[in-house]
């Protein structure tokens, strides 16, 4: 008697630990969908501030890298070559801070503005960033980005 309520315990709690998961993955799935257009829409705010509104953002490029955790990366288009933005966190001395750059396989990686709120981030400086971190991740996107597109 004893085994069998103890049987039946343990197939109630492995019942609810199996719904709880399947309440996690279906709610992960659109999570993930507006996050993707959360970010294209930030990208696309910075690109129309700093650029001549030429570039809009399109599908989003897959990163096979363990980085892929802080960067996102989108094809752009209405540029004559193939152009790419990239948003990622760096962390400023306030905290982390989105942070978006280009990429052209013809002109590299350049810097183009902070994602968020635009009249309090107005450059990177104010953002607590140096020119040495923008300058490392402009070395390290490049990288990360032909790695992934040549595969």
């Amino acid at each position: 008697m004893n085994n069998v309520k103890e049987l039946r315990d343990f197939g109630i709690l492995s019942g609810i630990l199996v719904a709880v998961f399947i309440v996690i993955f279906c709610v992960n799935i659109p999570v993930r969908t507006e996050k993707k257009v959360g970010l294209a829409t930030d990208i696309q705010n910075v690109l129309d501030l700093n650029t001549e509104n030429i570039l809009k953002v399109a599908e989003p490029v897959l990163i096979n890298s363990p980085i892929q955790t802080s960067v996102s990366v989108y094809a752009l288009s209405g540029a004559k070559d193939k152009m790419y933005a990239c948003i990622m966190r760096i962390t400023g001395m306030c905290g982390p801070v989105p942070v978006v750059f280009l990429y052209s396989p013809l002109q590299g990686v350049k810097y183009v503005g902070i994602a968020g709120i635009p009249a309090v981030y107005d450059s990177y400086a104010s953002a607590g960033i140096s020119f040495m971190q923008i300058q490392y991740w402009r070395e390290k996107i490049s990288k990360i980005i032909e790695e992934n597109l040549n595969e």
